[in-house]
């Protein structure tokens, strides 16, 4: 079945940019990213539904009445020391269910994240339940990277449900408790690894045909929005 796609990111923005603002680029926290982002992907694709979740932050997205098929979902309040947490999975897993509720297969893109050949790596994923970053492309061991994600619509009850029952939305960074490889301890006998890169390693391949890398210096970001 040729099932239609929904699209998954969230918003998080404060006035001093990323905190690893040494490498990454401040643009991508500006409100005027948010158009600029889905710019990118959505020429990549045929028609998809886009889901954002808005966290409560200092620096809000432009929403224009441009967006075509786009649902803004704000979150109802700041969750305390483990907000980035919290809302870094709640941003997955509110479009996550959307998607399985009207029958769609699910991706998840990080807002500083873009992805080039968008439509290729979903061709690559289609009859598979579960793909992301890992292995090679792992920033160290056991590391899952969540910043690109694919969930095959009848994967997504099993992917929300185990997300939720670990109680990895809540997970206190603070305590130098890492996400990432809390996460690929839930789906490490399901996954399977994108076979291209980068996520967060470098260098990032500009010229192969399928690259996805987050955390973009100004540089970066050029190259791949030129």
């Amino acid at each position: 079945m040729n099932r239609k796609l929904c699209i998954g990111t969230g918003w998080c923005a404060f006035k001093d940019g990323h905190s690893n603002a040494r490498k990454t680029s401040k643009r991508m926290y500006e409100p005027e990213w948010f158009r600029t982002w889905t710019a990118y992907h959505e020429k990549q694709l045929d028609i998809c539904k886009w889901i954002y979740y808005v966290s409560d932050c200092e620096v809000l997205p432009n929403v224009s009445n441009e967006l075509t098929n786009t649902e803004v979902i704000y979150s109802a309040g700041n969750h305390g020391l483990n907000v980035h947490s919290h809302d870094a999975h709640a941003s997955m897993l509110v479009p996550a269910t959307y998607a399985y509720c009207n029958e769609m297969n699910f991706i998840y893109i990080e807002q500083d994240c873009l992805v080039k050949g968008l439509d290729s790596a979903i061709k690559w994923a289609s009859d598979k339940d579960l793909c992301y970053g890992y292995g090679k492309w792992s920033l160290s061991l056991g590391w899952a990277e969540q910043c690109f994600i694919w969930v095959r619509y009848e994967y997504i009850p099993m992917f929300v449900y185990l997300c939720m029952k670990s109680n990895i939305m809540n997970v206190d960074v603070h305590r130098k408790v890492i996400p990432e490889p809390m996460f690929h301890g839930l789906f490490k006998n399901i996954v399977t690894p994108w076979p291209f890169g980068v996520g967060r390693k470098r260098p990032i391949g500009f010229n192969d045909d399928i690259v996805y890398a987050q955390q973009l210096t100004d540089n970066e970001l050029n190259e791949f929005l030129k």
